[in-house]
């Protein structure tokens, strides 16, 4: 109530200023009567809120003194108070669910860096086949059979630098990751903080 009876007023300040600044407008010939009437309009809106705020203010602590049986003539809001708000807005940064998905992209982003980085290693491929070149089926299986094993190195030494484009490539989404994770998180700190004001 306090912080909003602190906005009126200023918003108060800020519309007589723009008043005078009109009239002396209409004074030069550069603002006509109707301008000035819509001005004086919208200050009354504000002296209008501003004494139903303070009237409320009034009210409420009647209100707080019927119902502690003493007079109430203001509110001190005390310090510990910040401290459980703090708190619970980490506890709830933990929890929100856009934050986790920008956490979950930086690890996706990181593991393609590791998997961008494997271009450079050599690639080792093994295989086994067994079988027989019978005429009927399941019939003397051992006497003709066949095996075949083999193993497979392939290692690509140059690839006309594509491998460290696709390195320097993740290496830069994972920095936006990382830079969308910031943001989110400073998003949410500003978002608990205005809804907590």
């Amino acid at each position: 109530m306090q912080a909003y009876v602190r906005d009126l007023c200023t918003i108060e300040n800020n519309m007589q200023r723009v008043y005078r600044k009109a009239k002396a407008m209409q004074e030069e010939g550069y603002a006509k009567k109707v301008d000035l009437l819509e001005i004086e309009t919208r200050l009354a809106d504000v002296q209008r809120h501003f004494e139903s705020a303070k009237a409320n203010e009034a009210l409420l602590y009647h209100y707080l003194s019927f119902l502690l049986d003493e007079p109430v003539t203001e509110i001190v809001v005390p310090d510990e108070e910040g401290v459980v708000v703090k708190v619970y807005e980490e506890e709830r940064l933990r929890q929100n669910i856009a934050v986790k998905k920008a956490e979950k992209s930086v690890e996706i982003s990181k593991m393609n860096i590791a998997l961008q980085e494997s271009a450079y290693y050599p690639q080792v491929g093994a295989f086994a086949q067994y079988g027989s070149s019978d005429d009927k089926w399941l019939n003397d299986f051992a006497q003709k059979d066949a095996y075949t094993v083999g193993v497979q190195i392939k290692w690509n030494v140059f690839n006309g630098g594509a491998d460290k484009a696709n390195i320097e490539k993740a290496r830069v989404q994972h920095l936006k990751a990382e830079q969308a994770l910031l943001l989110s998180q400073k998003k949410f700190a500003f978002t608990c903080k205005t809804a907590s004001n």
